[in-house]
C-alpha cells in the first residue's frame, strides 16, 4: 500500500507491505523508491514515524545510489572521468582496429565507429572484466604462498557483479566471487 509522509517540507513516498517479520525494515532502491515491510499488527502511525526518523538515511541513500553508478549504466563518451584503481582516467575515442588499453590516466578505446556507443560499451566491459582478471591473479599470487601450508587449495577467482557485497568465499569449491566494482 501506497503511503506519503512529509519531514522538513520534503513528501516521502513509500510502499507499505505487510509480512510475518519480527522487525520494520527499511529498503532504498537504487531508483530512489522506499519499502517498508512490518509485521501485520504494527500500527500505520508507527511505520509513518519509523520513516520519518530514517529520513536523512533515505536522503544519503539516494544521493548515494545517484552518484554510483554501476559499470553497466557508465557512458564511454569522450572525456568521461571513470574512477579505478585510486585515479580517474578520462575516457578517450578513437577510429581503428578494436582494442582499449590504458596510457596514463587516459583509457583508449580504439573502435571502428566511435560513434557507436554499444560497442564502445562492450569494449570497455572486456576491458574492465581483463583488468580484474589480472589484479586479482596477482594478488593470488601473491597471497597464496602463506596459506599453502595449510593444503588449502588455490582458489578460483571469478569477477561478478554483485549487489550487497565485495566479495566471498565458497571452501567448499574452493572459488572466491569479488565483486567487479572493486577496481573503482
Amino acid at each position: 500500500m501506497q503511503r506519503e509522509v512529509w519531514v522538513n517540507g520534503e513528501k516521502l513516498t513509500y510502499t507499505w507491505e505487510k509480512k510475518r517479520v519480527k522487525n520494520l525494515n527499511l529498503r532504498i532502491r537504487p531508483d530512489g523508491s522506499i519499502a517498508v515491510s512490518s509485521a501485520a499488527w504494527v500500527p500505520a502511525a508507527t511505520v509513518d514515524d519509523f520513516v520519518r526518523s530514517r529520513a536523512g538515511l533515505i536522503g544519503t541513500a539516494r544521493r548515494r545510489w545517484q552518484t554510483e553508478r554501476p559499470l553497466q549504466a557508465f557512458l564511454p563518451v569522450q572525456g568521461a572521468a571513470l574512477p579505478c584503481l585510486g585515479r580517474t582516467l578520462t575516457i578517450q575515442l578513437r577510429q581503428g582496429k578494436e582494442e582499449a588499453r590504458c596510457e596514463g590516466n587516459r583509457l583508449l578505446l580504439t573502435l571502428r565507429d566511435p560513434a557507436d556507443g554499444q560497442a564502445a560499451q562492450r569494449l570497455l566491459e572486456r576491458w574492465w572484466k581483463e583488468t580484474c582478471r589480472q589484479l586479482f591473479a596477482a594478488l593470488t599470487a601473491k597471497w597464496f604462498p602463506r596459506f599453502e601450508r595449510w593444503n588449502i587449495p588455490k582458489p578460483v577467482l571469478r569477477t561478478r557483479r554483485m549487489s550487497s557485497r565485495w566479495g566471498s568465499c565458497q571452501p567448499q569449491t574452493a572459488a572466491i566471487p569479488l565483486h567487479a566494482r572493486l577496481l573503482h
